[in-house]
């Protein structure tokens, strides 16, 4: 998203230089080459706009219409998921970051587009367009970024939505303690003291998935629908001190709902990073008045613990290394004062959590329904009870054999994951292609190619050669002759280079010249005196790169 593929030897180079073939990205599948190795990578075009939890989108400047939107993001392995129209331009997504694609028929559509990647398998590859989105599981590997290496995503079409939901292998320690729970989930489960091992062993009978979803201004009403559309239920208080806010070293049970951890993007309230809102946040759980009683009832009242053990519990407003005794013997109310407040119409409650308050730091507060709050608490079965797939199933469909760990943690940025099955031109490694008929395609790392001797089209022969390069704000409006005349990118975020974002950045730059006879292209050297300092260039490209990623495998970006 954050490049262009300069192409020579084409007299007319345009963005879409696939078109012609995997199908053109058109509605007709199964194309006749879409199980080609090229074709690997499909754009669903779909009639659909951004729907709910979608809210963090990129911008592509440069793209003065749907088909330069579309084949950007097809190129980026970032992009997973894209939209246009002519008011708001080109958005782009990052993979989880949009959950939800509202359904619309295409007269409504009012000339906008949008379009999902998909990477796809010998099996998928045969698929209608209407199967590609209908319950199918998909493999992310090397096709589009994503926060685990075993990790694998799910595309269903419901009368209103197409919906993405995300898992990771049910074997592996991703959340360093227990397993089984889909991503952006945090296991929750009690522990007792195995006196044959002489340590703390799970009770799995009490493990379930605990999401925290950030959603400014969201009402019950919708919190409910969404919570049910991933397949859970609204969250119950599963017993007392149930709230961790890590700021207190207590020892107590895992079952506890982390509302500071940073293991998965936006995931629970960002307390870690310092958002420690004096006013506190609303959490929307699965509480609500039963028609009958009158009286408030949890949504899931199986997920409350009521083992009669007892468990130390703490919270941030109490001393370091201080604790509580809570015996759990039955469904759990914590109600603030003058609570459950039983006037006509507040039918639903939350959790109100306010950091350093006094123990357990939260209480919970009836509502009306059509309410507001911040954050939702979705409660999860883990994806064995889900009757998910295992991950070696979705990763033999493709033929990988991905290397395991005992532990593999996520990350809360995007890891890049450097396997020997990286997608060729259109991959982040990649910084310039040639292709002919007779020694088919070639690419080169960046620091592998030097020069590029110019020619004319009619001598190409029908060989092609491009260049990749990253744009700023600035670049993206030069000429395809400006592009390549004395210019300066930066190369953090587009492809790998050997550097760090930290004390090398300055070595990172790239220079692209030409004359008569050669295009020039490689890193600045013995250029001290008239090249620009490392950090104007920086600036120039602040807005393209500033969400760019800096963790790989050989590579940096």
């Amino acid at each position: 998203m954050k490049y262009l593929l300069l192409l020579f030897g084409i007299v007319n180079g345009v963005v879409n230089g696939l078109s012609g073939t995997c199908g053109n990205f058109s509605d007709n599948r199964p194309y006749p080459d879409g199980c080609n190795p090229e074709c690997d990578v499909t754009m669903v075009q779909v009639n659909a706009v951004p729907g709910p939890l979608s809210t963090e989108f990129n911008v592509l400047q440069c793209a003065k219409n749907w088909n330069d939107c579309m084949y950007a993001c097809h190129a980026d392995l970032n992009c997973f998921a894209t939209y246009f129209d002519q008011t708001v331009g080109c958005r782009w997504w990052n993979i989880y970051k949009i959950w939800f694609f509202n359904r619309t028929q295409a007269q409504d559509m009012q000339g906008a587009h949008m379009a999902i990647k998909i990477p796809l398998s010998p099996v998928s590859c045969k698929y209608t367009t209407e199967q590609l989105l209908d319950d199918k599981y998909y493999l992310p590997y090397n096709r589009i970024l994503a926060s685990v290496k075993r990790g694998f995503f799910r595309m269903r079409t419901t009368p209103k939505y197409y919906k993405f939901s995300a898992y990771v292998d049910e074997k592996f320690d991703y959340l360093l303690h227990y397993t089984g729970c889909e991503f952006a989930t945090w296991a929750s489960a009690t522990e007792s003291y195995s006196k044959q091992l002489k340590k703390l062993v799970p009770n799995y009978d009490t493990l379930m998935c605990v999401g925290l979803v950030n959603a400014p201004n969201i009402t019950q009403v919708a919190a409910n629908e969404l919570c049910h559309e991933m397949d859970g239920k609204l969250m119950t208080e599963r017993h007392a001190g149930f709230i961790n806010d890590g700021s207190n070293n207590c020892g107590a049970t895992f079952s506890r709902i982390m509302l500071n951890t940073i293991m998965y993007p936006d995931y629970g309230t960002k307390i870690w990073n310092g958002y420690q809102d004096p006013r506190g946040y609303k959490i929307w759980f699965g509480l609500e008045k039963s028609k009958y009683s009158q009286s408030f009832k949890w949504q899931a009242p199986e997920w409350s613990i009521t083992n009669r053990q007892t468990y130390k519990m703490c919270s941030s407003g109490m001393p370091w290394n201080t604790y509580v005794n809570e015996t759990f013997k039955s469904p759990q109310y914590t109600w603030g004062p003058g609570e459950p407040a039983m006037a006509d119409g507040m039918d639903c409650g939350y959790i109100h959590y306010k950091y350093k308050s006094p123990y357990p730091g939260y209480s919970l507060k009836t509502a009306r329904c059509d309410d507001v709050a911040d954050i939702f608490a979705c409660g999860h079965e883990t994806q064995a009870k889900k009757g998910i797939p295992p991950f070696q199933q979705i990763a033999d469909e493709y033929g990988r054999s991905l290397e395991t760990n005992a532990k593999d943690f996520g990350y809360w940025q995007y890891q890049y994951y450097n396997g020997t099955d990286i997608k060729k031109s259109l991959n982040e490694m990649c910084s310039a292609t040639y292709f002919d008929s007779t020694v088919g395609y070639r690419w080169w790392n960046i620091y592998k190619i030097w020069f590029f001797n110019r020619t004319k089209a009619q001598d190409m022969q029908g060989a092609h050669m491009a260049i990749k390069i990253p744009l700023s704000p600035v670049s993206c409006k030069y000429t395809t002759e400006q592009l390549l005349d004395d210019k300066y990118y930066v190369s953090w975020g587009a492809f790998g280079a050997f550097i760090k974002s930290d004390f090398s950045l300055r070595t990172a730059r790239l220079c692209v010249h030409s004359n008569g006879h050669s295009s020039w292209f490689g890193p600045c050297q013995g250029y001290s005196i008239s090249t620009p300092e490392f950090v104007d260039i920086l600036n120039e490209a602040v807005q393209t790169y500033i969400k760019s990623q800096i963790v790989g495998g050989k590579y940096h970006f």
